[in-house]
């Protein structure tokens, strides 16, 4: 019984600081709309920056999820598999509102659980780039390290600004033409 009632905790405040920010998010309004006490939550949760931290920690097992299938798949083309995974990475910056990024930007008791996923999208980004400039995909000369973190840095500061999603897709299919080799063009324009 316990863990049902802590993880429909986890879900009402996941809801709220995804939507409304983890700043907006009170343990008063939880007890409102799910009908429990505060001392229910606190048995649970020790404090509110301990349950905003397990949230941030629940949105990121489906994120690593996505990052091991996305590496495991379509291995045997790297230009589709840098295309599905720069695309996961840009559907998971759209789930949460851009207040709940913002906030965690700015937060320094939250932002070290967004790097190390961060880590783990730029690690996997590297890897597969690499695969491409292996294929002769990319241009040889491409630094993938330095690529990779400004593909990714920009996206993620696009959609701090509230850039529409349908921007960054454009934006992303446009880089990956410019550092594209001959071949790796041809590929893009016949299946993107």
């Amino acid at each position: 019984m316990t863990s049902q009632i802590r993880e429909k905790i986890l879900k009402a405040a996941l809801q709220s600081i995804t939507r409304n920010g983890i700043r907006a998010f009170r343990v008063e309004d939880l007890t409102h709309h799910l009908k429990i006490s505060k001392k229910t939550i606190y048995q649970l949760f020790p404090s509110r920056i301990d349950l905003v931290k397990k949230c941030i920690e629940k949105i990121n097992e489906p994120v690593r999820n996505k990052i091991s299938l996305c590496l495991n798949a379509h291995k045997e083309n790297p230009m589709l598999q840098i295309l599905n995974y720069t695309k996961s990475f840009v559907d998971g910056l759209y789930e949460p509102e851009e207040i709940f990024w913002q906030e965690l930007q700015k937060s320094n008791e939250f932002r070290y659980l967004f790097e190390t996923v961060r880590q783990e999208w730029l690690t996997g980004g590297e890897k597969i780039l690499n695969a491409c400039k292996n294929k002769g995909y990319i241009c040889s000369d491409t630094n993938i390290q330095y690529t990779n973190r400004r593909l990714q840095t920009s996206l993620f500061e696009a959609r701090l600004n509230n850039e529409p999603y349908s921007g960054q897709v454009l934006f992303y299919n446009i880089f990956f033409r410019g550092i594209a080799t001959e071949t790796g063009r041809l590929w893009l324009e016949n299946n993107v």
